[in-house]
């Protein structure tokens, strides 16, 4: 049975001591519940947390975290014709510190099964498919 915290902060909140935080999105064609990606993930040997209500992960690293969060909050016309044109069901969120970026890639692997992994920016690019 997965953990289940009351209340989390779904962006990490930065501090006086915080490091830069980078934005990605994992991409899904399905309708993919966070769920499905936390099973994954253990499955994986991650060490991960889930509020299923919230559709939020949190893969525990070395150093900190790496948190996920299902969004739709993509207003402009581009955002829209590339989820349009990429046929998707589903984006999360992908946060983690300048300093995990390394080992992250074990991980992100693991997301590309359900889709693709994309950073913020205009073209969303570069992208990390399986």
């Amino acid at each position: 049975m997965p953990k289940k915290h009351a209340a989390k902060p779904a962006v990490p909140v930065k501090s006086a001591a915080a490091r830069d935080l980078y934005l990605y999105y994992c991409i899904t064609k399905e309708n993919t519940d966070a769920a499905a990606i936390y099973q994954a993930l253990l499955q994986a040997g991650a060490d991960a947390e889930l509020w299923d209500e919230l559709q939020i992960l949190e893969i525990v690293m070395e150093g900190g975290s790496m948190d996920l969060e299902r969004i739709s909050d993509f207003d402009s016309d581009a955002d829209q014709e590339f989820l349009r044109s990429h046929q998707v069901q589903s984006v999360y969120a992908v946060t983690l510190p300048e300093t995990l970026l390394q080992d992250a890639g074990r991980w992100f692997q693991v997301l590309t099964a359900f889709g693709f992994i994309c950073s913020d920016t205009e073209d969303f690019m570069p992208v990390i498919a399986p």
